[in-house]
C-alpha cells in the first residue's frame, strides 16, 4: 500500500505546476487534428522544423518531424511518442524513432508525398547525432504564447525537471497541405 502511495505521489509530482499554463493532450489533440505545428517561423514563412501528427491514441502519438539537413536533403522521421500526465515524452536512445524518409525538396507534405525511405544505418547514424544532444527521460508540454495570439510554445523537461527556454510554435492548417522549410544550405 505504501508503494502505491508512493507511486502515485511520483506520478502526480512528475511535471510541477508553475505560472505556465500548460495545455492538456486533450486539448494538444484537438489543435493536432487540424494543424501540424511549424517551429520557429521565419520572416519568409519557412520553419527551422516542423512536426505532422497522424496518430493519436490514448496513450501514444506518432510524427512525422522534418528539417533541411544538408543541401537538396531535407530528413523527415517517423516517430513515436507517449503521454504522461498532458506531456509528450519521447524514449531515450533510439527516441522513438521509427524509420526515416529524404527528399531533395525543403518542403512537409502533410500527406507525405514524394520521400524516398532511407537506409536503416543512415537512420541510426542521424538518430545518435540527436540523442547526443537531448538529455535523458525528455517530455514537452506545450502552452498559448503571451507575446503571438494563436501562437504556442513548446517547453522542455528532463527527468521532470524544466529546462530553460522555449520554442516558439506556429499553427499550420492541415489543409494547407504542408509547410516549406528553412534551407540554410
Amino acid at each position: 500500500m505504501r508503494r502505491a502511495l508512493f507511486c502515485l505521489f511520483a506520478l502526480f509530482c512528475a511535471f510541477p505546476v508553475s505560472a505556465q499554463d500548460f495545455l492538456t493532450q486533450a486539448e494538444i489533440e484537438d489543435i493536432l487534428r487540424e494543424n501540424a505545428f511549424c517551429y520557429v517561423l521565419q520572416a519568409d514563412g519557412t520553419c527551422t522544423w516542423a512536426e505532422y501528427y497522424p496518430v493519436l491514441e490514448e496513450t501514444r502519438l506518432e510524427l512525422h518531424v522534418a528539417t533541411v539537413i544538408g543541401p537538396g536533403e531535407t530528413v523527415v522521421l517517423r516517430q513515436e511518442a507517449a503521454w504522461i500526465q498532458d506531456a509528450m515524452c519521447i524514449r531515450d536512445g533510439d527516441l522513438g524513432v521509427l524509420d526515416g524518409q529524404m527528399t531533395a525538396n525543403p518542403w512537409l507534405s502533410f500527406d507525405l508525398s514524394g520521400l524516398t525511405p532511407m537506409e536503416a544505418a543512415t537512420v541510426e547514424g542521424i538518430v545518435a547525432q540527436i540523442a547526443a544532444t537531448l538529455n535523458p527521460k525528455t517530455c514537452f508540454r506545450f502552452a498559448r504564447d503571451p507575446a503571438r495570439p494563436g501562437g504556442l510554445v513548446q517547453i522542455t523537461f528532463s527527468d521532470s525537471v524544466q529546462l530553460e527556454g522555449s520554442d516558439a510554435i506556429t499553427l499550420a492548417p492541415l489543409s494547407i497541405g504542408g509547410v516549406q522549410l528553412l534551407n540554410v544550405f
